[in-house]
């Protein structure tokens, strides 16, 4: 039987830089997103005295900018939640980890008496181990899209 040891490292995670990071995806999108109906307003004002097929090219172009500014922006608040949840889940590692070092202390310093009646079977309330690591998260992410003019 192998003896369950804790994980005498903290987790190595900077949680201030992860809030930043979120909190620069999440204004990114912002920009984008408020950017758009002002690029759409310009484009129609341009578009009003402006025919043929470079007008038809431009006006094809601008609605592939402003669809490309929402897709970037739904997929930077994406990446903010996906940055959360890595938050989150180095926070819960952080108190597994603790929570386990708590437990070896424990286990390491029981007296003879408790090791005795842990050893006949006698005790009544057991400490049980601390809980396993989560698994691994995985984010998965759309391919980008290719559009060819």
């Amino acid at each position: 039987m192998s003896r369950l040891s804790a994980d005498h490292q903290d987790v190595p995670f900077d949680w201030g830089a992860a809030e930043k990071l979120a909190a620069a995806f999440r204004a990114a999108a912002t920009t984008l997103e408020s950017q758009v109906p002002a690029r759409n307003t310009m484009a129609e004002a341009a578009l009003a005295e402006w025919q043929g097929r470079f007008a038809d090219e431009f006006q094809g172009r601008m609605a592939t900018c402003a669809d490309d500014g929402r897709r970037l922006a739904a997929a930077m608040r994406v990446a903010a939640g996906q940055v959360g949840e890595l938050s989150d889940r180095a926070s819960r590692e952080q108190r597994r980890r603790q929570d386990a070092r708590d437990w070896e202390y424990h286990e390491r310093h029981k007296s003879a008496v408790e090791r005795l009646t842990d050893d006949l079977g006698l005790t009544h309330k057991e400490t049980p181990p601390p809980p396993q690591a989560d698994p691994p998260p995985r984010f998965l992410c759309e391919a980008p899209q290719v559009v060819r003019t």
